[in-house]
């Protein structure tokens, strides 16, 4: 059986990569890593399902963002 568990390596990632990753996940005023949340709602409207995401600060409380994804 252990022969049929591979290692996963993780992806290297360039540099921009890397400072983008960085201000997606950390706030910019205190430098905490981001909680981030998703919730499914229904709409009555045509467009149907969305998810909205919503990331907060946990130290100060800023929400940094706040998008609707559309589900197809």
């Amino acid at each position: 059986m252990n022969n049929l568990i591979r290692t996963v390596r993780s992806k290297s990632i360039n540099a921009e990569q890397t400072r983008y990753q960085s201000e997606q996940e950390t706030c910019v005023l205190c430098d905490t890593k981001l909680e981030v949340k998703a919730e499914r709602i229904t709409t009555t409207a045509p467009a149907g399902e969305i998810v909205r995401e919503v990331a907060e600060c946990p130290k100060c409380r800023v929400r940094a963002r706040s998008k609707d994804h559309q589900l197809q």
